[in-house]
């Protein structure tokens, strides 16, 4: 399984500490993090955890100058390079991040509260938390099934309402 996310996934608003705080895993999940995680970085590209960057400020939804949007420079090569393999997509990215390079096949997540209204504040820190769960779990999830199932264990309600939609309720 792959989980997409964009950098600030990685870091709780306010720097109240981390929820997915790649340096307080054990070895064996920060691995899995380097496996399973792909940060999509308006800067970068596709990056894992461990990869060492310095700290930057460009968003998804960017314009460059003489350059343009940052979607239509980044949709090819992104794209190519997040696309291919069988394993089961988690997008956890905001649609400016998924804008980048979007993937049909991919399970987009959306944060809501328990009356189905979307959540802003918390939707960073929730996906945090859910892309935690994924790398800390006993056994990596490969499928679907299995990631509602790690979610729950986590504590977490993450819920299949359609093909390629699911919602995670906080």
């Amino acid at each position: 399984m792959r989980i997409l996310l964009p950098p600030s996934e990685t870091k709780a608003p306010g720097g109240q500490g981390p929820p997915l705080d790649p340096a307080g895993l054990t070895p064996a999940a920060r691995g899995r993090a380097d496996r399973m995680l792909v940060i999509c970085s308006a800067l970068f590209g596709a990056l894992r955890p461990s990869d060492p960057i310095p700290a930057y400020r460009l968003s998804g939804g960017s314009s460059l100058p003489r350059l343009g949007p940052l979607a239509r420079l980044w949709r090819t090569p992104l794209t190519g390079a997040l696309s291919g393999g069988d394993d089961p997509v988690i997008d956890l990215r905001s649609d400016a991040y998924a804008a980048l390079a979007p993937l049909p096949s991919a399970v987009v997540v959306r944060v809501v509260s328990h009356d189905g209204r979307p959540v802003s504040h918390h939707n960073k820190a929730a996906k945090g938390r859910l892309a935690r769960a994924f790398v800390t779990a006993r056994r990596e999830p490969a499928t679907l099934a299995a990631a509602i199932r790690v979610a729950q264990a986590a504590g977490l309600v993450l819920k299949r309402i359609e093909e390629q939609r699911m919602v995670l309720i906080v």
